[in-house]
């Protein structure tokens, strides 16, 4: 059953299309461990790396910027401003956190190499 949030048609097949892709899915994690504050706004390129360092490979940032961060704005998971490229929590976080958090907590249930 899909519901209006934010201007934007949300259902499961949204949020299942995102983290169908390992990209997408990765930064939702990312942002999700981030936790941020209301609307804290953070680069997507930090949160993708572990130590702080901005080093992600010419091609990955063309794809993060051309296809995950528009997407995922689209399903409305994030904000993305993309005059300063920083992204927050979108109005629809709350259908996609749940599914990230039951995830997270079944992760050894999953066979390697599906996550």
């Amino acid at each position: 059953m899909a519901r209006e949030m934010g201007g934007q048609e949300t259902d499961a097949g949204g949020v299942f299309e995102a983290l169908a892709n390992p990209a997408q899915r990765e930064l939702l994690f990312a942002l999700a461990d981030a936790n941020p504050v209301d609307d804290e706004t953070l680069d997507p390129a930090e949160l993708l790396t572990s130590d702080g360092e901005v080093d992600i490979p010419e091609r990955t940032q063309i794809g993060l910027y051309h296809v995950h961060l528009p997407k995922l704005d689209e399903f409305g998971f994030i904000r993305w401003d993309r005059e300063n490229g920083q992204i927050c929590t979108g109005d629809g976080w709350n259908d996609v956190a749940p599914v990230l958090d039951v995830i997270r907590e079944n992760e050894e249930r999953f066979p390697e190499g599906v996550l």
